[in-house]
């Protein structure tokens, strides 16, 4: 990462400091890519012609988990900043009264669809809302914290949006470290490394829960209770149209968890 950094602040100041690359246009840094997606700056990846690893590439991968977002889908977003046009993102009721903040990076559920394309996720906004009568309601201000959800729309063909609910650890940490997609560095890294965040943060949970539930069944083969206890744990989150984490409704999971357990280690379905 250093090195990539060294690179770029010769380039950069290759740009501001000589006249190598003149004709160029004012203002372009590197670190900012809304400064030239006018295509100012061509990069070359004399990569791409190079035989590939055989295994599907970002962009389809991405492709592949968002053609199944639908209502009750979590998804990650990274929060609409990169290019710094945030309107794209809100929803049209916020659109109307000139409200245009976007939502931080983080994991949200899909309330409904608009079309197969595009949906509407609810986020926890931090605007306050005014009240009427607040003085007869006992309230010491007329403007309160909004206490139900706000949407906002996601894109299944946006680089800053990607279905949680079916993306995989290992997935991440080899597009992480996957050089041959270099060329979509930008669009990956940020939601990459979000992912994973949010991902490590659920399944140490997720570890707790599963060492916990095979002591409490006192197994003899605890390597089969615990294989079987992770695919509980992916049935019950999935099972319903509200896609959730475990940790949300610890004890309702516990219990359909265990029972779904035992009657598999039993040999059950």
């Amino acid at each position: 990462m250093l090195e990539y950094k060294r690179t770029m602040l010769l380039f950069q100041g290759l740009i501001d400091r000589t006249q190598i690359f003149a004709p160029i246009k004012p203002g372009i840094m590197l670190n900012k890519p809304q400064t030239y997606l006018d295509g100012s700056i061509n990069f070359i990846y004399d990569n791409e012609p190079a035989l590939g690893t055989g295994h599907e590439s970002y962009d389809e991968w991405r492709k592949k988990c968002n053609a199944k977002i639908v209502r009750g889908t979590r998804v990650y977003f990274t929060g609409g900043h990169r290019y710094g046009g945030q309107k794209e993102w809100c929803h049209e009721h916020n659109m109307r009264y000139g409200n245009y903040t976007v939502p931080d990076a983080g994991v949200y559920s899909v309330k409904y669809m608009l079309d197969e394309k595009t949906g509407v996720a609810i986020y926890k906004s931090t605007e306050e809302v005014y009240v009427r009568d607040y003085y007869y309601k006992g309230l010491e201000s007329c403007y309160q914290p909004r206490k139900r959800g706000e949407g906002f729309k996601i894109f299944r063909s946006s680089s800053e949006v990607i279905n949680y609910d079916l993306l995989s650890l290992a997935d991440i940490e080899y597009f992480l470290q996957d050089r041959y997609e270099r060329r979509s560095y930008l669009d990956m890294m940020p939601v990459l490394y979000g992912l994973r965040k949010e991902r490590l943060a659920e399944l140490e949970w997720e570890k707790g829960f599963v060492a916990n539930l095979v002591l409490r069944l006192g197994c003899v083969d605890t390597a089969k209770a615990e294989a079987v206890t992770w695919q509980a744990i992916e049935w019950w989150k999935r099972k319903v149209i509200w896609k959730r984490p475990i940790m949300k409704e610890d004890a309702k999971a516990l219990r359909m968890i265990t029972s779904r357990v035992r009657r598999v280690l039993k040999g059950g379905k």
